[in-house]
């Protein structure tokens, strides 16, 4: 009996509100197969068996001169079962050479200026190869994107695509270019156990990431708990350094930041899991990397550490004046001159005023306060800004030397914090 000539191809159906696209491989004969696999293609597809008549599962619209496809239902991708073929098939009449084929189409489900898509509900990809250009760019996922256990070898694009939910890689090889350049993440986004082959091809340039903070990363591993959090935990910190190391390999330092961030957060999330011991070695590191997340955001955010040596300077004024207020009360007060007293009355009025017309957060609103007493150290005591210098000139009394030391060290690990910051956020080299 002669051996069989395969093919791929497609089967679709619709279950259970699950759009499951699944790749299959038939009998060239008389099947029709794709050059890709396009929306339009999926919509046919499903008229051809009675489905989506009140446009349940897709519906396209012409919106500016583009055409969108609204996917209102949940969407699998699923790569071929070897086994189901076996059922189907004689095994005697099968290529001798045959294993589990891949998705030898383009997956295209967007074309720039031509048409785009926006999935409302899950969608999936599970056990699939991909053999060609997979391109989901400017797409917007509504809610979560899942690839579980895939392998692309071709190009695969997500440029510009918007992920408002969970964006979750597990167990997947990109061995081409792999597009992430201006996608905008909503939640964290996860790759564990995932390889990029080739560290140049990796782009994710302008991704914007920005706004993810550690608490996102805690409530991900609180939804994931079946999971052993140990071994999420550093499947995801593994994963943003190998993405880090393949921006750094391209220069990218800016947006390798991004992602370092990202790391250390995953690094403190671990730390504080293992409970250590006060004083132990993890128990500095994680005190170390709260310190840094708290005062720059480890090193990626320049204004907010510029507000916290603002604070600093401030609060060592105040409490530098409360010393000298307990030791020598007419000493003190003696320069509150007027006309600075004035002055100060009236910034604070304005900086009432302005927060009357603008919301402000509560740390912002202490930054704008904490200026009068550096204005104050300013044209009195400037000397003590510096702190170290004062700390040997002069008679100061127990406490004064304890507050001098205590603002000297913080003062040096905020400013050292300030210039890899300053460095990191311009063009100069670290």
């Amino acid at each position: 009996m002669n051996e069989l000539e395969l093919c791929d191809s497609l089967d679709i159906t619709y279950e259970k509100d699950i759009l499951r696209i699944k790749h299959i491989v038939v009998i060239k004969r008389g099947r029709k197969t794709f050059i890709s696999i396009q929306p339009k293609d999926i919509q046919t597809l499903l008229e051809e068996k009675g489905l989506n008549t009140n446009k349940e599962i897709i519906e396209h619209r012409q919106e500016n001169g583009i055409t969108k496809y609204y996917f209102k239902t949940r969407v699998e991708f699923v790569g071929a079962d070897y086994q189901e073929l076996i059922k189907a098939i004689n095994p005697l009449i099968m290529p001798n050479d045959y294993t589990i084929r891949k998705f030898s189409h383009n997956i295209i489900f967007s074309i720039p200026n031509n048409f785009i898509c926006i999935f409302e509900n899950n969608v999936q990809f599970k056990f699939c190869n991909f053999e060609k250009e997979v391109v989901f760019s400017q797409c917007i996922f509504k809610k979560n994107l899942t690839i579980y256990d895939c392998d692309f070898q071709g190009k695969v694009a997500f440029i510009g695509s918007i992920f408002e939910g969970d964006f979750t890689n597990s167990n997947v090889i990109y061995h081409q270019r792999v597009s992430f350049h201006n996608a905008n993440f909503a939640n964290i986004p996860i790759f564990a156990a995932t390889s990029f082959l080739n560290n140049q091809l990796v782009d994710f340039i302008n991704t914007k990431i920005k706004l993810i903070d550690i608490a996102q990363i805690r409530n991900y591993l609180e939804k994931n708990s079946s999971t052993t959090n140990a071994n999420l935990i550093n499947e995801i910190r593994d994963s943003y350094r190998a993405i880090k190391n393949a921006l750094i390999q391209q220069n990218n330092i800016l947006d390798a930041s991004e992602f370092h961030k990202l790391e250390l957060y995953c690094k403190e999330i671990e730390l504080d899991s293992t409970k250590p011991k006060k004083f132990s070695q993890e128990w500095i590191e994680w005190i170390w990397l709260y310190f840094y997340r708290l005062t720059s955001d480890h090193h990626t955010d320049l204004l907010k550490i510029i507000k916290w040596v603002i604070v600093l300077i401030s609060s060592f004024a105040t409490l530098l004046f409360l010393c000298r207020l307990c030791e020598n009360p007419q000493k003190a007060l003696s320069i509150l001159n007027p006309y600075g007293f004035c002055l100060s009355v009236v910034y604070c009025l304005l900086v009432v005023i302005f927060m009357m017309f603008r919301e402000t957060k509560a740390f912002d609103t202490i930054v704008l306060f904490a200026v009068v007493p550096i204005m104050w150290l300013i044209c009195t005591a400037p000397k003590y800004i510096l702190g170290i210098t004062t700390l040997f000139s002069g008679k100061h009394t127990a406490l004064e030397n304890l507050l001098l030391a205590t603002y000297s060290l913080l003062l040096f690990l905020l400013v050292f914090s300030l210039q890899k910051t300053a460095r990191k956020n311009s063009i100069v080299p670290s």
